[in-house]
């Protein structure tokens, strides 16, 4: 599992399809396409230097208030998948979208988006500390979502 940036600054966890992610079918279970969103999101937090600010090692837990997932075609066994994930910070929510991309079919299998409210060790809602919101503030948008797919794959 590896993660990178694109050339346009979104960021990208990438993975292969486990075979104990799959179903009777030989497809990807929907429930792990949220579990995908979540490996993203923690890829990222770490990648931003923000994992230690996280529960159990840190002060905020992030936690998961709203999620929608849309699934489009499905992944196989052993499938590598991309997770495009952006991220903004709406009020006192933080906004994630996600976009699953499979490198063998060229097309998207899903996507979605979570929002997500930092809580303090009590489980009360915080307000971020100014250097942890200004990560999230910093993170590029694309109002268009999905991203227009991979440079190296034609327009689906």
């Amino acid at each position: 599992m590896i993660h990178k940036t694109t050339e346009s600054q979104l960021f990208i966890y990438r993975k292969h399809v486990a075979f104990h992610e799959t179903d009777t079918m030989g497809v990807v279970h929907h429930s792990n396409y949220v579990r995908y969103f979540e490996e993203a999101r923690v890829a990222w937090l770490r990648a931003r230097g923000l994992i230690e600010w996280h529960a159990p090692m840190g002060p905020y837990t992030f936690a998961v208030v709203d999620i929608e997932a849309r699934y489009l075609r499905p992944a196989k066994f052993d499938d590598e998948i991309e997770v495009y994930l952006q991220v903004a910070a709406r009020g006192a929510r933080l906004e994630f979208q996600y976009a699953i991309w499979n490198l063998r079919l060229e097309t998207w299998n899903a996507t979605g988006r979570t929002s997500l409210v930092p809580l303090n060790s009590d489980l009360k809602p915080v307000k971020l500390r100014t250097e942890v919101r200004a990560v999230f503030l910093r993170e590029p948008w694309c109002d268009v979502w999905p991203p227009a797919p991979p440079s190296s794959a034609p327009a689906r």
